[in-house]
Parts: structure tokens; C-alpha cells; sequence
């Protein structure tokens, strides 16, 4: 006879999208049936689309960038090799964002550009909800809540062409570095070669000189 655990992580197998489920070799016969029937019946079938639909909509809300350039690659595919491996662990999008890109980050068939920039769009966010939820402390974001991340496209450029549907444009000679904080009137800022050599160097940044670069910035924005 299936347990009630059994019968709860089939559930969650079938409900997320996968075709294989764990049956006990002591099943009854019409617990066997039943087990068998079960992926075609039509409640299933509205609950697994439900969920999956749900996880899409978030995922297209908060990566919209990583979604189109993963379309690029032609690897759509781990969307849906995503949802039906990795279980539901929260209903917020900035969970199931970090869950995507932990995903995605582990994968050998993932392209370092897909990485980098599902991982640039969790830091996006992340800002975005720190400068939302509380007032700004610059000895806090000084050291906390810079984040830097380096791509060998433009990133305006970048962005572009995959907001737009526009080719990839030119790679760069260099890497060019992005800065993320909620510091930043934008969230986030292309560095200097000041900025670069300090991190190329691997020196945090003080408070002086993250006071100095968040002023710089926001008066260059206004």
C-alpha cells in the first residue's frame, strides 16, 4: 500500500511536469490504476499549467533580459527543465529569481554572458528592494550593497538589443565593468578605470570613496 508521503512527492512530481514517479512495489491494484491515470486526468492537468504559468510569469517579470537571451542561445528548453526539476519554493518573484539563476549558474551548457546577466538582474532587483524597504545608510551599502559585475558586451548596448530585438552588438576588447547598489539613482552605473583598478585589485571600497562615487553619479544622472 502507498503512504501518504508516497502519494504528497508523486503529487508534487506530476503537478510540476515530470513523467516519472516513484511508486511503491506493494501497490494494490487499484492503487497502480489509479497512479497510472493520474497525469491525464484533467484536474492535474489544470493545476500543473496553473503553476506553470505562475513560474513563467514570474520568471519573464524578473529576468526579462535572461528569458529573451536564453531564447537567443536557443536554450528555452531549461526554462521548462527548470520548473519541472526545481521545486516551488516560494511564491515571491525575488525567490524564484535567485532560484533561476542558482539554476542556471550551475549549469556546464550555460554561456558565462547568460550568467552574468541573470546574476546582474537578482542584484537589480535586490537593490530595488532595499531602497524600497528601508532608509539609506552609506556605511552599510559601502560595504554590503556594491556589487560589480563584468561583461564583455557594452551593457547599454547589451540591454538594448535584447529589449529591442536588435542583433548582438560588437563584443568589446575589454571587459567593461557594471556597479550595482541602491545608492544609485539608476541602481546601477558603468565604472571608471578608477573603479576597475580597485577591484582588478581586490580593495573593498571605503566609505569615502563610495560616498564620493554615489554623489559623482547621482549628480551625472540628475
Amino acid at each position: 500500500m502507498m503512504s501518504l508521503l508516497e502519494v504528497q512527492r508523486n503529487l508534487v512530481r506530476l503537478v510540476n511536469g515530470s513523467d516519472n514517479y516513484h511508486a511503491s512495489p506493494y501497490l494494490t491494484g487499484l492503487e497502480s490504476e489509479w497512479l497510472n491515470d493520474l497525469p491525464h486526468s484533467a484536474g492535474l492537468m489544470v493545476t500543473h499549467e496553473t503553476q506553470r504559468w505562475w513560474r513563467s510569469t514570474r520568471l519573464c517579470s524578473s529576468a526579462p533580459l535572461s528569458m529573451r537571451l536564453l531564447e537567443r542561445e536557443h536554450l528555452p528548453h531549461l526554462i521548462n527543465e527548470y520548473m519541472v526539476t526545481q521545486p516551488v519554493r516560494s511564491l515571491f518573484f525575488a525567490a524564484e529569481l535567485e532560484q533561476f539563476c542558482e539554476f542556471l549558474v550551475l549549469r556546464n551548457d550555460v554561456s558565462q554572458l547568460v550568467k552574468t546577466l541573470v546574476q546582474f538582474e537578482v542584484a537589480m532587483r535586490h537593490a530595488h528592494q532595499v531602497r524600497s524597504g528601508c532608509l539609506l545608510k552609506p556605511a552599510y551599502f559601502a560595504i554590503q550593497e556594491l556589487t560589480h559585475f563584468h561583461f564583455f558586451y557594452h551593457p547599454t548596448r547589451l540591454l538594448f538589443s535584447l529589449l529591442h530585438d536588435q542583433p548582438m552588438p560588437t563584443p568589446e576588447k575589454k571587459p567593461v565593468t557594471v556597479l550595482v547598489s541602491p545608492a544609485f539613482t539608476q541602481l546601477w552605473h558603468l565604472a571608471s578605470e578608477q573603479d576597475v583598478e580597485k577591484f582588478y585589485g581586490g580593495l573593498a571600497f571605503d566609505s569615502y570613496h563610495f560616498l564620493s562615487l554615489r554623489n559623482n553619479i547621482n549628480a551625472a544622472s540628475k
